[in-house]
Order: structure tokens, then sequence, then C-alpha cells
């Protein structure tokens, strides 16, 4: 019987396993910008009447489908759209002061 070599390259048992090499470090991703009050509220108004206008839509789809307007629910959908007008009205005259 002949030698019991190992090729080199391959991993033989009782040697311990090969560590992997270790990933490069990345740098921490930097923090994005404070966002103010009236960015915040300009966002909030953008985002409830992105989904109210969405939800006309819908109902414009369905009342032409059916052939008669239907109950006008998009109503519903407005609400957060009046409190996000309602806190960037209130936002600007508490900036006015």
């Amino acid at each position: 019987m002949g030698s019991r070599t190992t090729p080199p390259g391959f991993w033989r048992p009782g040697r311990g396993a090969p560590r992997p090499a270790r990933p490069p470090a990345r740098p921490a991703p930097a923090l994005p910008e404070p966002v103010s009050d009236q960015q915040g509220a300009r966002a909030a108004v953008a985002g409830a009447l992105g989904l109210f206008l969405v939800n006309v839509l819908i109902w414009a789809a369905v009342s032409a489908g059916t052939g008669e307007l239907i109950y006008f629910w998009p109503v519903w959908t407005a609400i957060p759209l009046v409190f996000a007008l309602a806190t960037l009205v209130a936002q600007g005259r508490r900036r006015e002061r």
C-alpha cells in the first residue's frame, strides 16, 4: 500500500477544517439628514392624497362598469387627508408667529 498523500488544495480529515476568508470590512452607511416637521407634514399630505386618488379611480371604474353612480365610499379615505392638511396648516400658522 502506498502512502496516503492529500493533493494540494484538498482538505484532509483530522487536520481541522479550513477557515473561510474574512470579508472586507465595509464602512457604516451614512445617516440620513433629519426631516423637518414641515417636510414630514408635506409627505403625509402627499401619501394621503395618493391614497384618496387611487380610491377615487377605483370608484370611478366600478361606477363606469355598473353604468350608474354608486355610493361615493372614497370619502372615507379622505379623512387622513383632512388631518394631514390640518397639520400642515397648523404648522404654517405656528411658523408665522
